[in-house]
């Protein structure tokens, strides 16, 4: 069995062999004792030798872990997990975090040889069995056999447990359990059975001293290196199992790759080049021989009970009590709980603290002489941060915060952003350990995040009672979360000319403990999410890191824009109107000069290209809202107003339109529809006197929304909440509630609007009573009809519903002529009409 993979340890790790004579293993035995020699011995013979042992087991992890597919255009060392804010027109919030995936596949597993392998040891172990049963085996040195049998079975687990672990790597961007194909689908679940199994043996190893082997086998590991790799490539797997969703890549960000800063976590190759690769797929034959033989090994462990339960009690005892994970999600021994991720029974949150668990573990079980640094140490550290920051992402994810929150929604919320920070906190101290200033500024970045959602739920908790912030009573428990969440632990925080303007003034040293109001938590929150942010984006040179620096400008661009529209929605008291659009137009002018400047798609990332069109688009969508919506602007001209809205309007519309020349942006079309919501929300502005033609316009501008919203509809965008397409001869489409918050506000607004605007038509002065001689729109739709068909729409989300109506009365509509013209009309058409008549 060992020699159907190659030398145990070395040829599939990647590891050099240790030769060592009799001799060798004799002067071990008298000094160190049997297996404690590897790693547990290599601290008592100098500093040379615990550098060699670290560096063979460092190599060795670097080989067990899984590897993917390379990524188009190469280079992307960290991802972006989106936050769901009260913004939801566009992704303002996101965390950013390392990405857990290995180098490159170089060639596909040895199906063959793993199969052979773990064929010979399973028939291995039926004879040892059978031997010990008929009472042959009495004169067999039982004890050497298990030291030599015992250390090769988990090697060959391990080796099995890597190359199903790397086919299920190769389903990037997909779950693990929803793959193509049935064998990848279950790849994960063998490799964990595979781990449970061989922890189980290597707990018997280590429970029992192992005897002097011949210089054959000279070169096994000890049962602690063995302990270290399983435990490690158990947290791979269960990150393999719950990827951590992204923001949806645009192509144009993956063209031009380049390489950049890494974040530190090397898995044992180069960065991803350009092409495809090896296409990885696990036989079915393979899979299922896979399963039957570690059902029979599992029939061994049974059979062994006594043994087997006392070594996992001295293994747990060696393992202790977790500081930073407070519980084990699931038992180690359990090797259905591959099954379990499937059916949903584990969440993903359970699935990566429970990966924390198993990284911690392995460095609890590193030889002491290990512990003083180094490049195993610090790359074991970085994969435990990076699990923790995916376990607080997967809590954060699951907060949806919308414009009302009742009580016991906003409870679970600031539970969830309590729990994520702990995690963060903890996080950031592995990093800081580490020295990766680029993970660490992501950390800090992270917490700010949380708590700009934490201000975001406080104003939907306010909003649910009808009540505004200063009236809002907070239990004791909500005050307490409140107060560890707005809490400075930063002593040397970077003060910053951002300000939301929702602060209370309050002094940075209050005493902690006092009781605030809801309004003072609110612009405390605030004020820690940008002070964070800004600084972490400020600790980072861009020279240095890349990637990170470029996450962590769109973090900073996104929650400056938060702050602004919370600043501009819930204006704090004693402020007038014209100090808060002073703060938030700064903020906002100030998110754009953060933002990355040039095409989104030269930089060869897909986290630009995905992320900063829209934040450019809304953060001048933005602003061309707070300059319509003021009303103190008595120093400012109607005209200069008009401009200055046209100039925003045209910035938001480049930024669109140029991103999706190249590829396109993520929920485009909601921001498109509030572009023309916009501009006709400034034509009716502008059209006070009653000008025909800035109403006409307006309604134009109106109908294009509700184009560009259908459009959105019936693009492939199926959250927008439409069904299938109508029967034949129906006039409209078959509709359901709108997906979110942000399509309903958007739906309702159009509707207003455009009843207002052919109200204004109709009844202005001058308009024709008659619908016979009532003025049209250049298609030809009289507005009065227009009108009455816009008043029987019953909900906001049946201006889906406006373009059918609309082009239905263009058809309908014929031009008058001698036959059909009323004798009422004495008078010709005007010339207009005529030309148009004359052109069709």
């Amino acid at each position: 069995g060992a020699a159907a993979t190659g030398l145990p340890g070395t040829a599939g790790s990647g590891r050099r062999p240790r030769h060592r004579s009799a001799d060798d293993f004799s002067k071990r035995e008298g000094s160190h004792g049997s297996h404690d020699a590897g790693l547990r011995g290599s601290g008592g013979g100098g500093g040379r030798d615990t550098e060699d042992a670290a560096s063979v087991l460092l190599a060795a992890l670097r080989g067990d872990a899984p590897r993917g597919p390379p990524r188009e255009g190469g280079g992307e060392k960290y991802q972006v997990a989106p936050l769901q804010g009260r913004i939801d027109r566009v992704q303002l919030l996101f965390m950013g975090m390392p990405r857990w995936q290995g180098p490159p596949v170089a060639a596909a597993p040895d199906w063959q040889a793993t199969m052979e392998a773990i064929a010979r040891i399973t028939d291995a172990l039926a004879l040892l069995t059978a031997a010990a049963r008929s009472g042959t085996g009495r004169n067999l040195d039982r004890h050497r056999v298990e030291s030599i049998a015992f250390p090769t079975i988990v090697l060959v687990l391990l080796s099995l447990a890597a190359a199903f672990a790397r086919a299920a790597a190769v389903l990037d961007g997909t779950h693990v359990c929803e793959g193509s194909s049935s064998s990848a689908a279950s790849a994960a679940g063998i490799a964990w059975r595979a781990l449970v199994v061989a922890r189980q043996f290597a707990a018997l190893d280590a429970a029992s001293r192992r005897s002097e082997l011949y210089s054959l086998f000279a070169h096994l590991p000890d049962s602690q290196e063995l302990l270290i790799r399983i435990e490690h490539l158990s947290g791979a797997v269960l990150l393999l199992m719950h990827p951590t969703p992204e923001v949806p890549a645009s192509p144009a960000g993956r063209d031009g790759g380049g390489a950049v800063g890494g974040n530190g976590i090397d898995h044992g190759g180069s960065g991803s080049s350009g092409g495809t690769g090896p296409a990885i797929s696990v036989p079915e034959m393979c899979a299922v021989q896979a399963q039957l033989n570690i059902v029979k090994m599992e029939q061994w462990l049974v059979l062994h009970a006594g043994r087997v339960s006392n070594a996992m009690e001295v293994l747990t005892a060696q393992f202790g009590t977790s500081t930073m994970v407070q519980e084990s999600p699931c038992s180690f021994r359990d090797a259905s709980f591959a099954e379990k991720v499937a059916v949903g029974s584990i969440s993903s949150y359970q699935c990566r603290l429970q990966a924390a668990w198993h990284f911690e573990q392995s460095i609890r079980l590193l030889p002491k002489s290990m512990h003083r640094g180094g490049l195993l140490l610090h790359q074991m550290m970085l994969e435990l941060a990076t699990s923790l920051m995916q376990a607080a992402a997967s809590l954060a994810q699951d907060i949806t915060i919308g414009p009302v929150l009742d009580a016991s929604g906003y409870r679970r919320s600031l539970a969830s952003l309590v729990s994520a920070d702990q995690l963060l906190e903890r996080a950031e101290r592995f990093v800081d350990a580490a020295g990766h200033p680029g993970m660490s500024a992501l950390v800090q970045a992270n917490r700010g995040q949380l708590r700009s959602l934490g201000a975001d739920a406080l104003l939907s908790r306010a909003n649910s009672e009808d009540a505004g912030l200063p009236e809002l009573v907070l239990s004791e428990e909500e005050m307490a979360a409140l107060r560890q969440l707005s809490e400075d632990y930063s002593a040397d925080e970077d003060d910053t000319d951002c300000d939301d303007g929702s602060g209370d003034g309050l002094e940075r040293d209050d005493e902690k403990g006092q009781l605030l109001t809801a309004s003072q938590y609110f612009g405390r929150l605030g004020d820690r999410a940008t002070s964070l942010v800004m600084a972490a984006q400020k600790s980072v040179d861009i020279v240095v890191e890349p990637e990170a620096a470029l996450i962590l400008a769109l973090m900073s661009s996104g929650v400056l824009q938060t702050a602004a529209a919370r600043l501009w929605s819930c204006p704090p008291e004693g402020v007038v109107e014209t100090e808060c659009k002073r703060a938030a137009v700064s903020m906002l002018t100030q998110s754009l000069a953060i933002l990355p400047q040039g095409s989104h798609a030269t930089g060869g990332l897909a986290h630009q290209a995905a992320l900063a069109p829209g934040l450019c688009a809304h953060a001048h969508l933005l602003q061309g809202e707070i300059h319509i919506e003021s009303q103190l602007l008595g120093a400012e001209k109607p005209q200069n107003k008009y401009q200055r809205v046209q100039w925003h309007l045209e910035r938001a519309r480049g930024a669109i339109h140029g991103a999706a020349a190249e590829g396109g942006i993520p929920s485009s079309g909601l921001l498109l529809v509030h572009l023309h919501l916009m501009h006709a929300k400034l034509l009716l502005g502008s059209s006070s006197t009653g000008s025909k033609k800035a109403l006409e316009r307006a309604v134009e501008e109106l109908v294009l929304g509700c184009r560009e919203l259908r459009r959105s509809c019936e693009g492939g965008e199926l959250r927008l909440g439409l069904q299938e397409e109508p029967a034949q001869g129906s006039t409209c489409l078959a509709l359901a509630a709108p997906p979110s918050p942000a399509w309903a506000d958007v739906a309702a607004h159009l509707l207003k609007h455009l009843r207002a605007a052919l109200r204004d038509l109709c009844t202005r002065r001058g308009a024709a009573t008659s619908c016979a001689v009532a003025e049209r729109s250049a298609d030809g739709v009289c507005w009065k009809d227009f009108y009455r068909s816009a008043l029987q729409l019953n909900t906001g989300w049946d201006v889906v519903r406006v373009p059918t109506l609309y082009d239905a009365l263009a058809r309908t509509s014929e031009p008058s002529g001698p036959r059909n013209r009323p004798a009422a009309a004495a008078a010709p058409p005007p010339p207009r009409w005529r030309r148009r008549c004359r052109q069709r």
